[in-house]
């Protein structure tokens, strides 16, 4: 429900100090719904992680441009 095209098993890496939230548009639509399902996990970690070449390979690269406003109506 917070975020379009974000598929189950889908990983996504955040920047130190990146905000990150809802999608635009998102919270409106949420207006009214009693229940999701969907589970998301956040894992802060103290260093930085290391990705292999594999889940580098998985990236998706228009993830980014989902955060963009207008991009959630």
């Amino acid at each position: 429900m917070s975020r379009k095209e974000i598929d189950q098993y889908d990983i996504s890496l955040h920047p130190y100090g990146l905000p990150h939230g809802p999608q635009p548009g998102m919270t409106e639509a949420s207006i009214g719904k009693k229940e999701t399902n969907e589970l998301a996990v956040m894992v802060d970690t103290f260093f930085p992680l290391q990705l292999t070449k594999q889940a580098a390979e998985l990236e998706k690269l228009e993830y980014m441009a989902s955060w963009m406003e207008g991009d959630g109506e």
